[in-house]
């Protein structure tokens, strides 16, 4: 797969994501960074070749991409995403893609996850998720500015994080039931919920960045 076909998808990708559905670029980078591992599975490329096509470097709140939110910028030029109060958010562009069952399934929970989840309780299910390698793990996250507050949480939510982490069911590499969403990307979100509850954030909104 070249940089085009890849960044073709990403831009399927974001647009689902922000499908009538309010989100900040915060938002975006993380849902980007999740739905990569499942694309890589599924075309069997390796993950850490896909995050280096699309720029993806460790940034102060963890992986940034400066492609993926040039692809947003240039999406709300093409008036296909709309800006508002530091959101952005497309009306009814997805009819203008083609998605097959699997890209629909996992992009599907990712968004239902993002949902559920307060910015800062999705930065702390990217960055503590034992689905990535802990070596891409340990580092996109080397430079975070806030990944010390959310260690100091990780009893608090280890509960969450241990059982509501993604789990896939993989079959030689690629994943089964690719017409079923519950098999290709399973955050288990009433087990998640157990874990975000025992938690309480003590740093605001306001210090992350969400440009």
């Amino acid at each position: 797969m070249d940089k085009f076909e890849l960044f073709d998808n990403i831009e399927k990708a974001i647009i689902y994501l922000t499908d009538n559905n309010k989100i900040g670029k915060m938002v975006v980078q993380k849902s980007i960074f999740l739905y990569l591992i499942d694309f890589s599975r599924i075309n069997r490329i390796r993950l850490n070749d896909l995050l280096s096509m699309l720029n993806f470097a460790p940034y102060k709140f963890g992986p940034y991409s400066d492609t993926v939110d040039g692809m947003v910028d240039e999406l709300e030029g093409y008036k296909k995403l709309i800006r508002n109060n530091n959101k952005i958010v497309s009306y009814n562009k997805i009819n203008d893609y083609k998605y097959n069952e699997d890209e629909i399934s996992i992009l599907g929970e990712i968004k239902k996850l993002t949902k559920k989840l307060t910015v800062n309780e999705l930065l702390d299910y990217v960055y503590f998720n034992s689905v990535l390698p802990e070596g891409t793990r340990e580092y996109y996250t080397s430079n975070s500015e806030i990944k010390n507050k959310l260690e100091k949480e990780k009893s608090k939510f280890n509960s969450g994080r241990s059982e509501g982490k993604l789990s896939y069911t993989t079959d030689n590499g690629m994943l089964k039931g690719a017409n079923k969403g519950s098999d290709i990307l399973s955050a288990n979100l009433s087990l998640l919920d157990k874990g975000i509850k025992m938690g309480k954030w003590k740093f605001n909104r306001e210090e992350l960045y969400d440009r």
